[in-house]
């Protein structure tokens, strides 16, 4: 009920702001901030979210809802995340909402053995029939709307597609293909039917997009295509656009947008484009060997197990802010120091790729940097 209300007010927010009722978003605000701040402070134990004069077992489809409205900071995702995979209360109607939790997280490997669990859809997918059961274990009516979830799941976070404005004036393509090594996907929209077809192995990233007029398509190459290896080169329709961490060439129709923890992303005009990137080992673009004099700021070492290094040479004595996100954009760790050597303790951190921010009132650079 918390989570309903507080959806329904970030609508009426989003509703005040496009009709100009700018007065009306302060009381709002006050709303969602007040809600937000209580139902962690009540129902958040440091374990799940649990009604307090509730004794039944945990429940998954509460925390993930939590998750979607918001509710939940990125903090508690890996807590979260072992909730959504231990537990099975949810009909299919609700299990498209545990489902997407999971791939929002960034667990979108958890996500698609969810859905061939058992207990889950791999009964209706190896049934003789052609459509979806009411409720799992193959019962209820033969042919249910809500058992189609994981469809537009599929379609929506493992190819990428989604709008970002509203009648698809721009939309996103930011594949999660976890351990899928081919997608295809039709997307039919107010502009056109999208079509994206995404293959990959271990030294090629393949995705063709065609993209209907009047559109702009955000296209995100992914950063990590598989655990150890990303992008050296990025070509579209046989162009080099993306080198060793460079962008090469911007075309009339190919715009670089950014570099995120995620994604590699261009701002793509309609037409049909095949994207092709060459794959290389991640050790060989992160890694560097000890500090640059020249450089404002340095870290070492990279590859790191224990600890890294953060040098200053800026010749200041401002105060320092450094932030460790993993690839999949969630903080782990922030600190302030006004040294100019700061060792940073990644000791708890899971092996992988991470991005340390550093800046201060002056500079700011960010590094890659893997844990071993």
């Amino acid at each position: 009920e918390n989570w309903c209300y507080y959806m329904a007010l970030k609508a009426i927010r989003s509703m005040a702001v496009l009709l100009k009722k700018y007065n009306d978003t302060t009381a709002i605000d006050f709303k969602t901030g007040s809600i937000k701040g209580n139902f962690n402070r009540i129902f958040w134990n440091g374990n799940e979210y649990h009604s307090p004069q509730n004794y039944s077992k945990t429940d998954e489809r509460a925390n993930a809802l939590a998750v979607l409205a918001g509710l939940a900071d990125s903090a508690k995702w890996p807590v979260i995340h072992n909730i959504l995979i231990s537990n099975y209360n949810a009909s299919p109607y609700m299990e498209k909402y545990v489902l997407e939790a999971l791939f929002v997280m960034g667990y979108e490997k958890d996500a698609l053995e969810r859905m061939k669990h058992p207990d889950r859809y791999a009964p209706m997918v190896f049934d003789t029939l052609t459509t979806l059961y009411e409720q799992f274990g193959n019962k209820g009516t033969y042919n249910h709307g809500w058992s189609g979830g994981p469809l537009t799941l599929l379609s929506q976070y493992c190819a990428g597609v989604a709008p970002e404005k509203a009648g698809y004036e721009s939309y996103h393509v930011f594949p999660q293909e976890a351990f899928l090594n081919y997608i295809r996907a039709v997307i039919p929209s107010v502009k056109g039917n999208i079509t994206v077809e995404i293959e990959k192995d271990t030294n090629r990233f393949a995705l063709l997009l065609e993209s209907p007029q009047h559109t702009m398509a955000v296209t995100g190459i992914p950063l990590l295509p598989f655990k150890n290896k990303t992008p050296e080169s990025i070509y579209a329709n046989g162009q080099e656009i993306w080198h060793d961490g460079n962008v090469t060439q911007n075309t009339e129709n190919i715009l670089f947008n950014c570099l995120n923890s995620k994604y590699i992303v261009f701002n793509v005009k309609p037409g049909t484009y095949n994207f092709t990137a060459t794959l290389k080992d991640t050790t060989v673009i992160c890694t560097i060997p000890a500090p640059f004099t020249e450089e404002i700021f340095a870290v070492f070492p990279n590859p790191a197990t224990d600890y890294v290094k953060i040098m200053r040479n800026d010749g200041h004595n401002s105060n320092t802010l450094i932030s460790v996100y993993d690839c999949y954009g969630r903080l782990w760790l922030s600190k302030y120091s006004d040294r100019t050597e700061i060792i940073i303790d990644i000791s708890k951190l899971k092996q992988g790729l991470y991005f340390i921010s550093v800046s201060n009132d002056r500079h700011a650079k960010t590094f890659r940097m893997i844990k071993r």
